[in-house]
């Protein structure tokens, strides 16, 4: 895989890699460094160094630089293909300067297509078709709820049940990307909103922290991370809805939330059936102390 830019501005070489394509970490550029994958005005570049505006910047990506951190694969048969989401990496873009988990499956599986999304900065399970088939079935097992995703969050907050259920209204700013959410009491009257559902199990409480379980029964924008806000329940490490003020005391950078395990219950004529009796699951790999 090639990804192409032209820099903007004299500056080093790997500040302008990474104000592109945030993505790639230091590391990784090091390594494509050390290992001429990197083109500068068609010249292989072996070190960093200045580069002038409007050079042409191309990196050469292959699927075995990715497969060991970004390329988990969970399960695989002839219709789909499960990975684990790392962290900092969008599921899928229109922009084609965004590196995506989408294009690095499709590196490797041409006919793979993400039939939904987690956030840039939420880890987990994301399920792709190989074939027409399984898109649709697919489709279809998510619009119509054949599909359950379940959540794994650390949190904080003053009245953290055992279990609950919250049943609320959200809107999207379309304009922002930022989510509201209304209790069924404040429903707005004049504004387009959809109702979100979401249950949680505690499962552990880890001092001021409690890890929770997540079923989300509707999938609506940053659902999660919002609604829970909405309840003053705040998952550590995020920086839209949660509390800036415990991720800084906390030293907390990275947003605590996993989709952890995916289930089916398809019909009996649906193409994808068999799943029925499979079901996905990872452990999350985060602590509420550690710093990534």
């Amino acid at each position: 895989m090639k990804l192409e830019f032209k820099n903007t501005e004299r500056q080093p070489l790997k500040k302008a890699i990474k104000s592109t394509y945030p993505q790639i970490s230091d590391l990784k550029i090091s390594n494509l460094l050390k290992e001429r994958e990197i083109r500068v005005d068609g010249n292989k570049i072996a070190r960093n160094y200045v580069v002038e505006k409007d050079s042409i910047i191309e990196i050469f990506i292959s699927e075995k630089a990715f497969k060991k951190n970004e390329l988990e694969i969970i399960y695989k048969d002839e219709n789909v293909l499960v990975i684990n989401k790392p962290i900092k990496i969008e599921t899928t873009s229109l922009n084609d300067n965004v590196l995506t988990l989408e294009r690095l499956v499709k590196e490797a599986y041409p006919t793979a297509k993400a039939l939904h999304r987690l956030d840039i900065n939420t880890s987990g399970l994301v399920i792709f078709s190989l074939n027409d088939i399984a898109e649709k079935c697919l489709f279809e097992g998510f619009k119509n709820r054949n599909i359950n995703k379940y959540y794994m969050a650390v949190v904080m907050g003053k009245d953290i049940k055992e279990n609950e259920t919250f049943t609320d209204y959200i809107q999207k700013d379309e304009k922002t990307s930022i989510v509201k959410v209304f209790s069924e009491k404040k429903k707005p009257k004049k504004l387009e909103v959809k109702t979100a559902i979401l249950s949680y199990e505690t499962v552990e409480r880890k001092g001021p922290y409690a890890v929770l379980k997540i079923e989300l029964k509707t999938g609506r924008t940053h659902q999660i991370r919002a609604q829970l806000a909405h309840h003053k329940i705040f998952i550590l490490g995020d920086g839209k809805y949660g509390d800036k003020k415990i991720n800084r005391i906390g030293k907390i950078r990275r947003q605590m939330l996993s989709a952890y395990k995916l289930s089916f219950d398809f019909p009996e004529s649906a193409p994808l059936v068999y799943l029925n009796s499979h079901t996905f699951q990872i452990t999350p790999n985060f602590h509420p102390k550690k710093e990534d």
